[in-house]
């Protein structure tokens, strides 16, 4: 498919944005900007320019100014019903995030005397193959600037409607606008306020080609930078406030623009109501017969129109049952542009014609399951909100289920998810649940067991092999299991045809789980998943019994060293070490250098081979020196190689300095200088000779 020139500027990051970075007071070409001499004109042109190229972002939308791989949208409607919180995750994985850092990396040249591919601007950064973090701090900055001017692509009207009228009314409040790459879970654990704290995710000291310093082109001294082509995941967000006309609860629609959104979930929560919202009608548009006219040059969509009415979506009640949450997911067909994609949704408060009570449907739980759990002593989930959403049949309102304390019929406590949670105090009890829909109206009762089946424990908690041993002391009989170790995303399970099962004895039983060779040293768990058909839910667990592999120090081997002439005069006057390093673990290894504790420069690796810098002896006096190599895996483990040093730059001084007496006659009783003396004698002149030269 041809893309237009504009389409093409806006798919990744607008030369417009970039516009603004230069105006910005970001050091990004600073040592430039310094010798400008009327400051003030300088700051009232760059405010002036500053605000027109702000103005160019207007029309365009978040997806025109960054490429992602997948976005989450979670509106949160105020209870004003003109206004929403708004918060959007994107996330850039892979060749995505590669291209996306290339793209802000080549459009910074456009800045003036900041194209490194210009001899005559060696210090520029744009162009150069890096983002830095100055380049990081521009987009933070005056970001925010041009995403209040976007559309957003989201539409609240109380008039039932489809394409016909302008329905996209929502629109950014400024000063409400954040964007940022900062670590979104870091950002929400402070409550989105004080998060200067929160570290970045564009440039991250683990990326293996991150560096600090960026070869002295940034007037700010923390300055660090990744290569361009770095396919590091990393995420871009943006939250703040948007309004739109006030509308009336009891019948309104939601209107969705998703056309060019690659992958997207959609989240809104709305107010409490009474009586509560529920979904109506939904529709989804494509549009074929869009056009794209770029300057006369016109491209159209090579698809057929199309429209669905069963558009998939979820809804549940949260926040304790007092909030109706609605979601629903997008993926435009890229093939299809310039198609556009429109969605409908509509909500309402009124009871449907034949209002009858809420079902229990086929994917629902056996009536006496079982649930398993494994920490009687704390709250736990009994059942998720995506649980009861599928077993939840009704014409009216979101899925609700309630659930009793079959000893004291006391009702189970709905977290802000929506999930069941209860803290069971004993190793078992009995609760009953029915369904119930927004105007009262109940299911049939089912009951199910909450219990705890068993405990597992390891009596040897770091493991020192391929395998490791679990001790598993069952509560109950007949509970099927398979247990396996995980760490992060690596999992090692028994296999999963096999189930263990319990059985009536007072015995422990002891498993074995080995192909452990894969895993990192550090701290590993225990997961363990029950099934059978005796079982209302299949519950999986991830358990901490304190199991750890440790880490093995790298091998670091310094195998070669040189007095060199690096700088070409004549002198050699500069040491160079090179060797060898490996992880017995095969982690990550960092490899530093020092002289007599101080830094002593950096060491470059390819592959299993290390170099270090040049170490200009003639910065240091006489004497030696101890250079120590140090290599520390991603476990913490290290290791340090040393070389003793002897500073051979001030030989020439020695000798000039020192006073040469006539030479004793040897006479027949005077024994000859041994071959050592004679040697060290003539490797001196030689060294001196060579500096003279």
């Amino acid at each position: 498919m041809a893309m237009n020139s504009k389409l093409t500027l806006y798919r990744w990051m607008p030369l417009i944005l970039v516009g603004i970075m230069v105006l910005s007071s970001v050091s990004l070409i600073s040592g430039n900007v310094s010798e400008l001499d009327n400051d003030k004109i300088i700051e009232n042109t760059n405010a002036r320019q500053v605000d027109q190229l702000v103005a160019e972002c207007d029309g365009i939308t978040f997806e025109d100014m960054f490429v992602y791989t997948h976005a989450i949208f979670d509106v949160t409607i105020n209870d004003d019903w003109k206004s929403a919180d708004v918060w959007g995750l994107s996330w850039v994985n892979g060749s995505d995030a590669a291209e996306v850092r290339t793209d802000i990396d080549e459009l910074m040249a456009n800045i003036p005397s900041n194209d490194a591919s210009n001899p005559l601007t060696p210090n520029a950064q744009g162009n150069d193959g890096k983002l830095s973090t100055d380049e990081r701090d521009a987009l933070e900055d005056v970001g925010s600037a041009c995403v209040e001017k976007t559309r957003v692509r989201f539409g609240l009207n109380d008039i039932l409607h489809r394409e016909d009228g302008e329905w996209n009314n929502m629109s950014w409040v400024g000063d409400t606008l954040l964007l940022s790459d900062k670590d979104i879970d870091c950002v929400l654990e402070a409550g989105g306020v004080n998060i200067d704290h929160c570290p970045i995710t564009s440039v991250v000291e683990d990326d293996p080609t991150y560096e600090e310093g960026c070869d002295g082109k940034s007037s700010d001294g923390d300055c660090q930078w990744v290569d361009a082509t770095s396919e590091r995941n990393w995420m871009l967000w943006v939250h703040g406030t948007t309004t739109f006309d006030k509308i009336d609860y009891n019948s309104f629609t939601l209107a969705v623009n998703s056309t060019n959104v690659s992958s997207a979930d959609l989240k809104v929560t709305m107010p409490t109501t009474n009586p509560p919202i529920r979904i109506a009608e939904t529709q989804s548009n494509l549009n074929c017969d869009n056009e794209w006219d770029d300057e006369g040059v016109i491209y159209t969509a090579d698809c057929t129109s199309t429209t669905d009415y069963n558009k998939a979506v979820s809804t549940r009640m949260v926040n304790g049952g007092n909030n109706f949450q609605f979601e629903t997911s997008f993926g435009y067909d890229f093939s299809n542009w310039p198609a556009t994609e429109h969605s409908f949704f509509d909500f309402t408060t009124a009871e449907p014609e034949d209002n009858d009570p809420p079902e229990w449907t086929e994917q629902a739980p056996v009536n006496n399951g079982k649930i398993p759990i494994m920490d009687g002593s704390s709250e736990q989930v009994i059942f998720t909100n995506g649980q009861i959403n599928s077993w939840y049949s009704d014409d009216y309102s979101a899925a609700q289920m309630d659930c009793y304390d079959e000893y004291d019929d006391t009702l189970l406590n709905v977290d802000d998810d929506g999930n069941i949670v209860m803290t069971l105090g004993s190793d078992s009890k009995i609760i009953n649940c029915n369904l119930v829909d927004g105007s009262g109206n109940t299911s049939s009762v089912k009951t199910f067991h909450v219990i705890v089946p068993l405990t597992l424990t390891a009596t040897n908690t770091e493991i020192s092999g391929e395998s490791v041993e679990i001790t598993v002391s069952p509560k109950y009989a007949n509970m099927c299991f398979v247990l396996g170790i995980t760490q992060n995303e690596l999992i090692e399970e028994i296999d999963e045809e096999y189930c263990t099962t319990t059985d009536n004895s007072d015995g422990n039983e002891a498993i074995l789980i080995e192909g452990m060779s894969s895993f990192k040293p550090g701290a590993v768990m225990v997961k363990i998943s029950f099934k059978g058909e005796n079982l209302a839910v299949w519950n999986s667990f991830e358990i901490d019994l304190g199991l750890t592999i440790p880490s093995t120090p790298p091998i670091v081997q310094i195998t070669d060293y040189n007095w060199l002439d690096q700088d070409g005069d004549g002198i050699v006057d500069t040491y160079v070490l090179s060797g060898q390093f490996s992880d017995p673990d095969g982690e990550e290894v960092t490899l530093s250098i020092t002289m007599d504790g101080a830094a002593a420069g950096t060491i470059t690796v390819n592959g299993a081979e290390w170099t270090s810098a040049g170490i200009p002896f003639y910065n240091y006096d006489a004497g030696d020196y101890t250079i120590v190599i140090q290599g520390c895996d991603s476990s913490g483990a290290c290791v340090s190689v040393e070389k003793i040093v002897p500073n051979l730059y001030w030989v020439e001084d020695i000798i000039d300095d020192a006073v040469i007496e006539p030479a004793p006659v040897i006479d027949d009783a005077m024994p000859a200088p041994g071959i050592g003396v004679v040697l060290a004698g003539i490797a001196i002149a030689l060294f001196a000779s060579r500096k003279q030269q």
